[in-house]
């Protein structure tokens, strides 16, 4: 593209992002930043959830939905934060379903990067984690790994469906291992 076009879609998407903090849309404001950037939008709004009454948790819910890559360690801070209300991060399907998976739960995750063995992103599905596994494993010429634990469902943060991966969301060190594999 020529600089022109880009300059005119950089005024356009300002335009946007402004326009939407002043009308206090704050999923348009966080969704018209970059996805590279959304984060940091998330943490402006944060900030300003703090001083006025903003619901968090479901544009929480969404920036997480929309990552690929998680910042691990700003992602733990925010979801362990002290935020009253942290049930409102899932739906009440979702919040029903967690209940009924007892108080001892068998969690799945699936890597073939070892910076990703320890991250906030679970599964009740084994075959969703094998998925993840072996996704992009023979790209990078890595070994696709499947980790096996159990749970409290007391210290499950969240339970989301909306990507139909049956996703927990679990702080490090709460999931008791008990097996780790090849995922081939």
């Amino acid at each position: 593209m020529n600089a022109d076009i880009l300059s005119t879609i950089e005024r356009n998407r300002a335009a946007q992002i402004e326009n939407a903090k002043q009308e206090k849309d704050w999923h348009q404001f966080i969704f018209a930043h970059e996805r590279y950037d959304r984060l940091n939008a998330l943490a402006e709004v944060m900030l300003i959830a703090s001083v006025v009454s903003v619901d968090i948790w479901p544009l929480i819910t969404s920036v997480w939905m929309d990552q690929e890559s998680p910042d691990i360690a700003t992602w733990t801070r925010i979801w362990s934060g002290g935020w009253r209300a942290r049930h409102r991060a899932m739906t009440e399907a979702e919040r029903a379903a967690l209940k009924a998976m007892g108080s001892k739960i068998t969690v799945y995750r699936g890597y073939n990067d070892p910076d990703r063995e320890h991250g906030l992103s679970w599964t009740t599905d084994r075959e969703q984690a094998i998925w993840f596994a072996q996704r992009f494993a023979d790209v990078y010429g890595r070994k696709p790994i499947l980790m096996e634990g159990n749970v409290k469902r007391k210290d499950v943060i969240a339970y989301l469906t909306g990507r139909s991966e049956r996703e927990l969301i679990i702080a490090p060190g709460n999931v008791n291992i008990t097996s780790i594999g090849d995922a081939a």
